[in-house]
């Protein structure tokens, strides 16, 4: 049940991520050396992805050709910003050219990282086993701040303009400013926090009790609640109106994303593989079996599921159009396949003639194809057959006696009872 709103103030719009068309299918396909150790970062032409073999791979994620493979262990998930591949090997940071797989820097952070690192526009944050949030630059590696927390950090930090927020198992959410590492408010929510998302004026907050807690993001005030069936899986998903969450009661959900309304919910058959993405008019849900489930984010309609070669590592990544392609929802599963899922439609029209081969006109083709002239019954049969005698000949013939081993005779009106 939602609770009052305790904050008004309008947000701004957020990205909106390119729509896939519906219907939607496999356009193509394309297998990795080995199975991805952590789930896969985007750019906007290449996916890049850490694998159990201790090496890091780029793939172009419009045609599906590998770009680049280069030796390397990483023991957190990598990020891509300003060009580059951001990862950590233990307490070493390191950073490849997105273009080429070359190494461009290496720093020792002090510390070991235990979440993924996160992309700003400050710089990249990463959460240490000494119970401290680091901002280094990504140009170079070198350190621009660092905040104690005071205790273990249970959610990968989210980031919404000069605002990063992470959470505790006790509870505590915190707000710190970006640029400085400054503390800007604490709230407590009822559960360990497992997953932020930073939208506008709002801080969605998912926790093992069971709850989704939105807050207001000047001050970490309570904008409303919702109970769920579930921990809360993943990231939550906002556009303009709406957000749309997971939660382990296998429920696909939708709010209104300033007052907590509900708008739609709809049950899944299985677990998500993520959070839900939106896309145009369409949320994307990846289950723990082999499917992309697609939804109408207006009212929660089903509209497609596609089969997937393998389950899902992460919720899907969306590519914009590039050139003759279309938008793409790119996924890897943890089997190691690519798979990029596009609009499906008609060919196109080509003329009938120049399908039969070059210099073949259509009104030639069709004239060939022009039905035979009719010919009399009688005379298809040959010279002399009159049509009368014809049918004649074919009337049905009599019904001889059956004979069965050994040598019993069964009159014709008892055929019918044998058949």
């Amino acid at each position: 049940m939602a609770l009052a709103v305790l904050s008004t103030a309008a947000a701004p719009l957020p990205r909106t991520q390119p729509a896939l068309a519906v219907p939607a299918a496999i356009i193509w396909q394309s297998a990795l050396a080995a199975a991805p150790a952590f789930g896969p970062a985007f750019d906007a032409s290449q996916l890049y992805v850490a694998l159990r073999d201790d090496t890091i791979v780029a793939v172009n994620h419009v045609t599906g050709a590998s770009a680049w493979t280069v030796p390397r262990t990483t023991t957190v998930q990598p990020v891509v910003t300003e060009g580059l591949v951001i990862g950590a090997e233990g307490t070493v940071i390191w950073a490849l050219d997105g273009a080429t797989g070359t190494q461009r820097w290496q720093q020792d952070l002090g510390a070991g990282a235990v979440l993924a690192p996160v992309a700003t526009r400050a710089g990249v944050l990463w959460i240490t086993d000494r119970q401290e949030c680091v901002l280094v630059a990504a140009s170079d590696g070198s350190v621009k701040w660092r905040a104690p927390l005071g205790a273990a950090a249970t959610a990968v930090p989210a980031v919404s303009g000069d605002a990063a927020w992470t959470g505790f198992a006790d509870g505590r959410v915190l707000a710190l400013q970006l640029s400085t590492g400054k503390t800007l408010w604490t709230q407590r929510v009822l559960g360990a926090v497992r997953i932020l998302t930073g939208s506008g004026d709002r801080v969605v907050v998912g926790t093992s009790a069971d709850f989704l807690f939105v807050l207001a993001r000047a001050d970490g005030s309570l904008a409303f609640q919702w109970r769920t069936g579930g921990d809360v899986v993943a990231g939550a998903a906002v556009d303009e109106r709406r957000m749309y969450f997971v939660s382990m009661d296998n429920t696909l959900r939708s709010l209104d994303r300033q007052h907590g309304d509900i708008r739609w919910q709809t049950s899944l058959p299985t677990r998500s593989a993520g959070g839900p993405v939106v896309s145009g008019n369409a949320v994307m849900i990846a289950g723990v079996s082999p499917e992309l489930r697609i939804f109408h984010a207006k009212d929660g309609a089903a509209l497609a599921t596609i089969l997937l070669p393998g389950r899902a590592a992460q919720q899907p990544y969306i590519a914009g159009a590039d050139g003759a392609v279309g938008v793409r929802a790119i996924l890897v599963t943890i089997g190691g396949q690519i798979v990029a899922i596009g609009e499906v439609g008609d060919p196109p029209l080509v003329p009938f003639g120049e399908s039969m081969g070059r210099g073949a006109a259509p009104t030639a083709v069709f004239a060939d194809l022009a039905d035979p002239p009719l010919v009399p019954f009688a005379a298809s049969l040959g010279p002399g057959a009159a049509p009368g005698a014809v049918f004649a000949d074919l009337k049905d013939p009599f019904l001889e006696p059956l004979d069965f081993l050994p040598g019993r005779r069964l009159a014709p009106e008892t055929l019918p009872a044998l058949r």
